[in-house]
């Protein structure tokens, strides 16, 4: 027998005992299921690589620091730097995490939506994932375990913007640290040519990554290439929102060539400006507070930000 038929009557088979009959399946159930474990396996990791990282800065990298500090007051400004970088991606992230985004039941003139048997307003799109409309719906993130929308938003983009400034200052606050963990490392990476296969600096880069001083050496290891990694991705997603936002759109919308009212505005400076505070729901407060003073704002409604003033 084929071996792909044979694999597809095994998953016929799982699906059917786990779900019911196949034939009567509605295949957004399981896309519901996955969303809603996926945003608790997201919390779960997130939570471990933040217990992860405050044990090597806390542990391993202040301690070392501060025996070989001179300079107390820069010290003491690196310190309270990374605690406010901390202090601020944590926040985001639960704002973003617990707030729900905003939901436009729409009126009898608007467009009726077939899945969740209610209007839907202008701007407004529909996720399978959550079933319900969301206004100015982005993407549905498994990483917050829900929607992101009017209303978080703002706080899921400045969980973004901390977390990529968050990953450079892990290195650019702890010099000595560092160049003392790569001077431990020189005779690892002194690898003789006869223990090597081609090309010679992956060799080096797997001697590097596998070889360890014990648990705290796979720990330090674990977190630098994670926010190495995380440092260029975030450099991509903050250049794309930025643009996004920019051009009064969403991602949602940039994906199936929509657009609304305000995207279709002229692009000059104080469209992007008035754009910019109505994404990060400003209200009355100047747009550098809401990027570097973290703080709660109150809930909205679809009628607030339909009558927000731009």
């Amino acid at each position: 027998m084929d071996v792909c038929r044979l694999f597809n009557r095994f998953v016929y088979f799982l699906v059917e005992k786990s779900l019911g009959d196949v034939k009567k399946f509605d295949p957004f159930v399981l896309l519901k299921i996955i969303a809603l474990w996926g945003g608790r396996i997201c919390l779960f990791i997130f939570i471990a690589a933040l217990y992860a990282v405050s044990h090597v800065i806390f542990m391993r990298i202040i301690p070392l620091e501060w025996s070989v500090c001179e300079n107390v007051p820069f010290f003491v400004f690196r310190i309270v730097l990374f605690l406010y970088v901390y202090y601020s991606l944590v926040f985001h992230y639960y704002k973003a995490r617990t707030l729900k985004p905003v939901i436009n039941p729409g009126t009898p003139s608007d467009k009726f939506c077939i899945s969740c048997n209610n209007w839907k307003g202008p701007s407004t799109s529909h996720c399978k994932a959550c079933d319900q409309c969301i206004y100015r719906m982005d993407h549905h993130c498994p990483h917050i375990g829900q929607c992101v929308g009017a209303h978080n938003q703002s706080h899921f983009f400045l969980f973004l913007f901390y977390l990529l400034i968050g990953t450079g200052l892990f290195f650019l606050l702890a010099p000595t640290f560092w160049l003392e963990w790569i001077e431990t490392r020189k005779e690892i990476m002194d690898i003789p040519k006869e223990m090597c296969w081609r090309p010679y600096c992956f060799n080096r880069l797997y001697f590097l990554v596998y070889r360890s001083y014990g648990r705290e050496d796979t720990l330090i290891k674990f977190c630098c290439f994670l926010f190495v990694m995380l440092h260029w991705i975030m450099w991509g997603f903050v250049g794309v929102y930025t643009w996004i936002i920019s051009c009064g759109m969403t991602m949602a919308m940039r994906m199936f060539q929509k657009s609304d009212v305000e995207s279709r505005k002229p692009f000059n400076w104080i469209t992007v400006k008035n754009r910019w505070r109505k994404y990060m729901n400003c209200q009355e407060q100047p747009l550098w507070k809401i990027f570097f003073i973290p703080k709660s704002r109150r809930l909205v409604s679809y009628q607030d930000y339909k009558e927000m003033i731009m």
